[in-house]
């Protein structure tokens, strides 16, 4: 299964600018992202569930 993600126009900004000043901080950020799509509650960046909010 594969989540959807949203990415807000500041977050596709920052991530041009590191695709253009920094190749290896792209990749990791690209590959967080990719990561996180896949399987949001485990693997890379050590994700956890939002606290504080009872609904989610």
């Amino acid at each position: 299964m594969t989540y959807k993600m949203n990415i807000l126009p500041n977050a596709e900004d920052d991530l041009d600018w590191f695709r253009k000043k920094s190749k290896k901080d792209y990749l990791k950020c690209f590959d967080l992202l990719r990561a996180t799509a896949i399987v949001p509650r485990n693997g890379i960046g050590k994700p956890e569930r939002l606290k504080y909010f009872d609904s989610v």
